[in-house]
């Protein structure tokens, strides 16, 4: 409408009508413009919402999941002490030598210690979050996070040794009676049936503390837990700040 009013202002030469109409034409066209980008930055603004309400739920399953696995290593830093204790000693266990077999075992014990980060990756993908509040928090976590797997990122030469001394049939029962896993939880029984006789488990850890390299692979590995429970109470607190700082942008206007 408007171009046909300016075309007939032109073949009639009435330029305050042409003004008039070519303003009306810019005008129109710039706030066609507005129009679309409020569009689309409305359909990513609300875009980003769903996917940090998506990131909000993977974080409290990340720290429902370390707060697991900091329980998990208290089991077996305890288990590593008595164990530490026993190898540095003389006397023998006695009537208790399958307890210190079971508490090598899970002396032993190693996780995974990465976090999910499915929703993460994905709003990465789509250039998310543009807060940055909630960049700057996610950017500690996952700094927490990549300091975690060089803490793990090998199995513990005290695992290898300890899962080579064990007799395959006491470590096939260890693992049936007392390890089991309930839905994210991996959890290590504090009555332990006995998988082996006194006079076996007595052998097998005097053999370990004949082991010269026992120790020391313990010690190296107690070191390396007592990090790990450091690390992990460390990203709780840091997804705690993800999850304040998501709150935060999630309660101003979409």
């Amino acid at each position: 409408m408007i171009l046909r009013r300016l075309s007939q202002s032109l073949k009639t030469q009435n330029w305050t009508a042409i003004w008039i109409e070519f303003i009306l034409l810019v005008v129109g066209v710039f706030l066609g413009i507005q129009v679309a980008n409020w569009n689309e930055q409305r359909q990513l603004r609300v875009q980003e919402r769903e996917l940090l309400g998506r990131l909000r739920l993977e974080i409290q399953q990340n720290i429902a999941s370390a707060q697991e696995k900091s329980r998990f290593f208290d089991t077996v830093y305890v288990s590593a002490e008595r164990t530490y204790s026993y190898l540095g000693g003389d006397a023998t266990c006695e009537l208790d030598c399958w307890k210190r077999v079971v508490d090598v075992f899970y002396a032993s014990q190693w996780r995974d210690l990465r976090p999910t980060r499915d929703a993460y990756d994905e709003m990465e993908r789509h250039g998310f979050p543009r807060d940055t509040r909630v960049k700057l928090a996610l950017t500690n976590y996952f700094g927490v996070y990549e300091s975690m797997v060089t803490i793990t990122s090998q199995l513990p030469e005290f695992r290898t040794i300890v899962r080579s001394s064990i007799p395959p049939s006491a470590q096939l029962q260890l693992w049936r009676t007392c390890h089991r896993i309930e839905g994210w939880s991996e959890l290590l029984a504090a009555d332990c049936p006995a998988a082996m006789d006194e006079a076996a488990s007595r052998e097998l850890m005097q053999q370990l503390r004949a082991h010269t390299s026992v120790r020391p692979a313990l010690t190296n590995w107690m070191s390396n837990v007592a990090l790990i429970r450091r690390a992990l109470s460390q990203q709780i607190a840091s997804a705690q700040a993800v999850l304040d700082s998501i709150d935060l942008e999630l309660g101003t206007d979409p």
